[in-house]
C-alpha cells in the first residue's frame, strides 16, 4: 500500500509539484493584470473554411494570490475567413480557465464562456454575403487546457485544444459553418509572464 501511495504521486513530483497540493492545484498570480498573448490562434465550425488571427491577448483580472481560477476578456486580431477579413467582438463575455490539476502527469483544465448575456461574434463578407457565427456562454467539454511552466521565468504557456464548441450561424456563411453546431474547435497557444500553477 505505502509502494502505491507513492506512485500515485509521481506525477506531481516530476512536474515541480509538492505533493500536499497536487491533489488540488491553484493558479499563483504574480501580478494583475496578466495579459496572455498567443499567435497565430485558428477556429474552425464543421466546414472547410477556418478563422484564423495573427494574435490572441486575454488579459486576466485575477487579484494576486491563489484563485481556483482565471477569467479573462479575449481579444482576437488580424483575423481572416478563406483571404476574407474578419472582425471578432466579444459582447457580455469572458473566458474562465477553470481549476487546474493533474491527469496522466499533465496539468489540464477547463474552459468556459461565461457571462449573463455572453456572446463572441464572427463577422466576415463570404460571397457577397454577411456570414454571422456566434458563440455563446458554455462549458466546453473535457480538460480543453495544457500548462507548461517555463522554468526559466515566472510565468508558462497555456496551449488551448478545444473541441465540441456549440456555435450558431445567419445561415449565409457557405463554405465556413453550418446554421448550427456543436463541432466547433479553437486551438492556441498563449504565453504570460505572470502566473503559475
Amino acid at each position: 500500500m505505502k509502494t502505491l501511495g507513492l506512485l500515485s504521486l509521481l506525477p506531481a513530483i516530476f512536474l515541480g509539484i509538492s505533493p500536499s497540493s497536487a491533489a488540488g492545484l491553484r493558479y499563483v498570480v504574480k501580478s494583475s493584470p496578466v495579459t496572455a498573448v498567443g499567435e497565430p490562434t485558428v477556429m474552425s465550425f464543421d466546414a472547410e473554411g477556418l478563422l484564423k488571427c495573427k494574435k490572441l491577448e486575454v488579459e486576466f483580472a485575477a487579484p494576486v494570490g491563489e484563485p481556483l481560477d482565471l477569467t479573462g476578456v479575449p481579444k482576437y486580431k488580424e483575423c481572416e475567413i478563406l483571404g476574407s477579413a474578419a472582425t471578432v467582438v466579444v459582447k457580455k463575455g469572458e473566458y474562465e480557465f477553470g481549476t487546474p490539476e493533474v491527469v496522466l502527469g499533465k496539468i489540464v483544465a477547463p474552459l468556459s464562456i461565461i457571462g449573463t448575456g455572453a456572446q463572441i461574434k464572427i463577422t466576415v463578407e463570404i460571397a457577397g454575403e454577411q456570414c454571422e457565427i456566434t458563440m455563446e456562454s458554455q462549458a466546453v467539454p473535457g480538460d480543453a487546457i495544457t500548462y507548461t511552466e517555463n522554468l526559466a521565468k515566472t510565468g508558462g504557456q497555456f496551449v488551448v485544444d478545444a473541441k465540441g464548441v456549440k456555435y450558431k450561424s445567419n445561415n449565409k456563411c457557405a463554405g465556413v459553418a453550418s446554421k448550427e453546431g456543436e463541432g466547433g474547435t479553437t486551438e492556441a497557444r498563449l504565453t504570460e509572464t505572470g502566473i503559475t500553477v
